[in-house]
């Protein structure tokens, strides 16, 4: 049996009709400016908006799943007022995508270091106890560098999120089985 749980956070809802070919998987590449839609937006506060979440889907066996997690942005729903193209604003999109990076991990590590049996739990309320954390930490970002606009804690968040994704490295890999 097949299922997926799927959450790309942002401020609009995402659709189940999002192509392939708008979802962006995290890589240790940078995002650029090409992977948002630009906006002219002249009367709007906000300067860009990242659509990025945890992909999760997973194959049931007898014995247990085969789970697939992975950070996507989602192209077509994240842009770019025209007038914030700029090098900080395009930092602090990148660190939103990198929380959902971190989150993924986290999951994989959860089913990695506990078996099924332990656990208890069905896969869907572990995956929504994480995402309700991403949201946390997406909304902690936002708050404590207040958009991107206070210098000093976003260069604190940004070497906090680069010492995390270090620490969670042996968990970057999207498939794994979760076992009895």
């Amino acid at each position: 049996m097949i299922r997926q749980a799927i959450c790309l956070i942002a401020l609009i809802t995402y659709a189940t009709s999002t192509s392939a070919q708008e979802l962006i998987d995290w890589q240790e590449k940078r995002l650029t400016w090409d992977d948002f839609e630009k906006r002219n937006l002249p009367h709007s506060r906000t300067g860009a908006i990242t659509s990025s979440g945890i992909y999760f889907s997973y194959i049931e066996h007898n014995d247990g799943l085969d789970i697939i997690v992975k950070a996507q942005m989602d192209k077509s729903r994240s842009w770019v007022n025209t007038h914030s193209l700029r090098d900080e604003v395009l930092s602090h999109e990148q660190v939103h995508f990198d929380i959902s990076e971190i989150h993924a991990r986290l999951l994989r590590q959860y089913f990695a270091l506990n078996n099924r049996k332990s656990a208890g739990r069905n896969p869907e309320s572990i995956y929504k106890k994480y995402i309700n954390r991403l949201r946390r930490m997406q909304d902690d970002y936002d708050r404590q560098t207040n958009h991107g606009n206070d210098l000093y804690m976003q260069m604190m968040w940004e070497e906090k999120i680069k010492a995390m994704l270090i620490d969670l490295e042996q968990y970057s890999g999207q498939e794994m089985a979760w076992r009895q």
